[in-house]
């Protein structure tokens, strides 16, 4: 069955409705949409989304705990010398700058390679930057690790992309919904991260002395983050499916994959 929408009335329709549309094609003044059989929206899957927006989140304010002190360690002057203060908020904003410059990137990558991929490639990423920060031993260390932490991190644009793709009008408010729910956790989770596991060795010495975690003091919090993301991953590789036909990726080198109704197909739900 075929859809018949004017094209004043197709400007009206969400993008995450227009995900689920196939094939294009135009007679005058009238297009049609077919519908396209996606991969569906699960608790399995809602969750990778969820958690991959919740990391974001926690990766913001993870470190806004100790970082003060972190980043006074590694100059060797006291926390209210205002040349700690200049270094924090560089390493705080370094994290959202690459965020959103390298979104495009992602983006394209998805558009390419699937989005799957392109989630799975950023939660990796997730796991290993973390851990290099928190047992990073001075501020270009620390300062590459955030940047990578957050060029990985630039996927979360592609989360929300499958997300559309995959839900319906009778669960997309459910999914959007916990899509904020899961925002609100990270802002909530990230700083008790940051400020309850800290320098692991001074409020639990018989568990934690003399091991690495007292050699790196801002791990713990890290790692456990790097846990997490790593749960995810395994989840999202196993039952995550991919929602982006191979025949409606865009080539390589230019060009255009799959027939022109498609190509217009993609074009009109980007500029939506």
């Amino acid at each position: 069955q075929a859809f018949v929408l004017r094209p004043r009335f197709v400007a009206l329709l969400p993008a995450c409705r227009l995900a689920n549309f196939g094939d294009m094609t135009s007679e005058g003044d009238a297009s049609v949409l077919a519908p396209r059989r996606g991969p569906g929206l699960t608790n399995k899957t809602l969750f990778v989304v969820g958690a991959i927006n919740m990391i974001d989140c926690i990766n913001i304010n993870l470190l806004s705990a100790y970082v003060d002190e972190m980043v006074s360690d590694f100059l060797d002057v006291p926390p209210e010398n205002p040349q700690v203060g200049h270094v924090v908020g560089l390493l705080i904003g370094l994290y959202s700058l690459c965020e959103v410059i390298f979104g495009v990137f992602w983006g394209a990558i998805s558009d390419r390679f699937g989005r799957k991929p392109a989630l799975l490639i950023g939660l990796a990423g997730s796991v290993l930057a973390p851990i290099m920060f928190g047992v990073g031993k001075s501020l270009p260390v620390v300062f590459f690790a955030r940047g990578l932490d957050g060029f990985f991190c630039g996927n979360v644009s592609v989360a929300r992309t499958y997300l559309g793709e995959v839900c319906d009008a009778s669960n997309e408010h459910r999914a959007f919904n916990f899509l904020a729910l899961c925002f609100s956790l990270g802002l909530f989770i990230g700083p008790i991260l940051g400020g309850q596991l800290v320098h692991p060795a001074r409020f639990a010495p018989s568990i934690f002395a003399d091991t690495i975690f007292d050699t790196y003091p801002y791990l713990l919090p890290n790692l456990t983050y790097a846990v997490f993301a790593g749960v995810s991953w395994v989840i999202g590789a196993i039952f995550l499916e991919e929602s982006l036909p191979r025949a409606a990726r865009r080539p390589c080198c230019g060009g255009s994959s799959g027939s022109p109704s498609q190509e217009s197909a993609r074009q009109l739900r980007r500029s939506l």
